[in-house]
């Protein structure tokens, strides 16, 4: 500012000290609401959460509020809407730009929409496409500049016959806006889009809100008020920087929280920090299982992205899987294994921690979720007790390292392909050289994707005539055929007697069931029923299980059978159904069996959902969030109606409320933290 007049130099320097003051207060505001909404962790939490914040925002936050400030001092606005005033009070060019901005505002975004839709519906022509959307957006763009001019000069022609006020006018054009917008969003976007996740926008507003709030009363105190004014505000910005150094060194469960549940929070705590280094300092429980025998045989994990249960030979099933049937007769299948999620991000976290998806900590990051660093992973139990580990998976968006999602923690070794037969030779490769070395014992993931590209691999327009099913029965087929010759090596009778293997899926796929072409949408069989078989040392071959388990069990299963006591609560809430693999052809089990499943609300899920599947009878609760009481209820006996088309409950009251009474009871373990 060399050479600028005094009053220039003091105008900037009582403007940004404003603004910083202002910032500070807003952000102080802003992230205390959020840490009370999202994180319930006290004041220490609050202050830490503001604290992360203001480090990232402060200054973004000062050089757009200044900026701000002088967009309005050099337009001159207040001049500017004034000279739009006539004398009688009302200013019609003001109403007519307004409303023309409203309007392109709106068009802009409907087209943007439509097109994106397009778009994204283009799967095999995306350049052209994109290109197209570009050249239409410029072309819309050029005309609508060219046409202001006479659009508002009409707009203004009609708004001289509406006495409004500027003042009015302003408020009109605000309340207008917010609903055309939840307008727009309830009837446009939602129906095309789906579920949004706004949990940022109450952050926003309310730092926004104080922002404008803050700034005007700032203007119009006196200079003594201000400097005390100043001095509290800058109170609390070196408070809330201490709280979060102080939660960094001395209590990173509140750090972790905070990272976890704040939208805002934490992400500026996850920009802050590498949730990888911090894990060195969480201080976590025991590792190593604890051995039960002497002898620990090999263990294989296989998850086939969206199967649906009842599309395999397991149950009937008419996609051909001959691999899969051949590692049936090996060991033991399970008729009615239920998925503990309906989407991938809380399926196979809840899968290889041992934890029900509500208790699954994390944030969701893309697809995926990102995990709390302070979950101990299956891989993590088996490296800790002297297993070598290894992974073999698709895809990037979930297991690559750069993304930092927590999912390969505990796997020495990973290998990263779309190819299923890929992925599966090169794990047949490294088991057999360890095969031949006879050194550790080794865990191995497999993670394959076949299935869930159903649609993009076998296009309608290139199998004309088959349907939905047959072509997602295609992607079945593929995944079996990348699986066989490792099935066959896992099946020969020297690898059945040293290694524990297990098959299934993350969940199911809707495929025009109960109006769902996909996944993630409700808790129905179609989602959530998926293949389960084990074979392996103490496993019964060509059994078939009818009691359900859910996918939370596998993890506990799978370090019994290998010779080890599972965890409990409170970092496993799975159970092991080890005792189940030595039972009859077709047992039921000692007991009824149980599975429960979830919708977790996040970004694409607008609500929570639960599921409880107790013998025969499964209960579905529609309505409701993790502290309340379920609200409307489903109730179908799918032993005789696995299509889940007929409601009992009306009919059964009495069995409702039992299993309602039971759902209850895994709810409240729901509650508890797992750490």
């Amino acid at each position: 500012m060399t050479g600028s007049p005094p009053t220039a130099r003091r105008f900037w320097l009582t403007e940004v000290t404003t603004a910083s003051a202002v910032v500070v207060m807003a952000t102080a505001v802003a992230s205390a609401g959020e840490a009370v909404a999202f994180a319930a962790v006290g004041p220490l939490g609050v202050l830490a959460s503001a604290g992360y914040v203001l480090r990232h925002l402060f200054l973004p936050g000062v050089l757009a509020v200044v900026a701000a400030r002088a967009l309005v001092r050099s337009w001159r606005l207040g001049a500017l809407v004034r000279s739009w005033t006539r004398p009688d009070g009302a200013a019609p060019r003001l109403v007519a730009w307004l409303v023309w901005a409203l309007l392109a505002a709106w068009s802009l975004a409907l087209c943007l929409l439509f097109a994106s839709e397009r778009l994204l519906a283009a799967t095999r022509a995306p350049k052209t496409v994109s290109l197209a959307v570009m050249a239409g957006g410029l072309v819309l763009f050029a005309a609508a500049v060219a046409l202001t001019p006479a659009i508002v000069r009409g707009l203004e022609r009609v708004a001289a016959r509406l006495p409004v006020s500027p003042r009015r006018a302003a408020w009109a054009f605000a309340v207008a806006a917010v609903g055309s917008a939840a307008a727009a969003d309830r009837l446009i976007v939602r129906p095309r889009v789906g579920h949004l996740e706004l949990s940022l926008l109450p952050f926003a507003g309310a730092w926004m809100a104080v922002c404008v709030a803050g700034y005007w009363a700032a203007r119009r105190l006196e200079s003594r008020r201000k400097l005390v004014a100043a001095g509290a505000v800058a109170l609390v910005g070196l408070l809330s920087v201490g709280a979060a150094r102080y939660s960094l060194a001395e209590r990173l469960d509140v750090v972790l929280s905070v990272w976890g549940d704040a939208p805002v929070g934490g992400r500026a705590i996850e920009r802050s920090h590498d949730l990888y280094a911090l894990r060195d300092r969480v201080g976590l429980t025991t590792v190593a299982p604890v051995a039960t025998a002497e002898r620990h045989p090999n263990v294989v994990l296989i998850t086939v992205d969206t199967v649906r249960a009842d599309r395999t030979p397991l149950v009937g099933g008419p996609a051909s899987m001959p691999a899969l049937e051949s590692l049936a007769r090996a060991g033991s299948s399970f008729e009615w294994a239920l998925a503990s999620s309906n989407v991938t991000r809380r399926s196979i976290p809840a899968l290889v921690t041992g934890a029900s998806p509500f208790r699954v900590r994390g944030r969701v990051a893309g697809w995926a979720l990102r995990l709390d660093p302070r979950h101990v992973l299956l891989a993590e139990r088996f490296a800790a007790a002297g297993y070598e580990t290894a992974g073999f998976a698709c895809c990037e968006s979930f297991f690559a390292e750069r993304h930092r999602l927590g999912w390969i923690r505990g796997l020495d070794s990973v290998f990263l392909d779309r190819d299923g037969a890929k992925l599966a030779g090169r794990a047949l490769d490294w088991m057999r050289a360890r095969d031949r070395d006879g050194g550790r014992p080794y865990f191995v993931w497999l993670h394959l994707i076949e299935p869930h590209e159903w649609e993009q691999e076998f296009p309608a327009r290139e199998y004309r005539g088959e349907s939905n099913r047959r072509r997602y029965d295609r992607g079945l087929n593929a995944a079996d055929r990348a699986l066989s010759p490792l099935l066959r090596h896992l099946t020969s009778s020297a690898s059945v007697a040293r290694t524990v293997v297990a098959l299934t899926s993350d969940h199911g796929e809707g495929l025009g069931d109960h109006a769902a072409a996909y996944h993630a949408t409700d808790l129905y069989n179609s989602q959530l029923r998926v293949p389960l078989v084990l074979a392996g040392p103490g496993v019964a071959r060509g059994a078939r299980i009818r009691a359900p388990v859910g996918l939370v069990d596998v993890g506990p299963t799978l370090l019994e059978l290998a010779g080890y006591r599972p965890p409990e609560m409170p970092s496993m809430d799975g159970r092991s159904f080890a005792a189940l693999v030595d039972a009859d052809p077709l047992n039921d089990g000692p007991a009824p069996g149980e599975a429960y499943s979830v919708m977790v609300e996040d970004r694409s899920v607008p609500r929570s959902r639960w599921a409880l599947l107790y013998g025969r009878h499964k209960l579905i609760a529609l309505d409701g969030r993790p502290g309340d009481d379920p609200g409307d209820v489903e109730l179908y006996d799918v032993r005789a109606d696995p299509n889940e088309l007929t409601n009992l409950a009306p009919q059964q009251p009495a069995l409702v409320q039992q299993l309602l009474e039971r759902l209850r009871a895994r709810r409240e373990v729901d509650a508890v933290p797992a750490f």
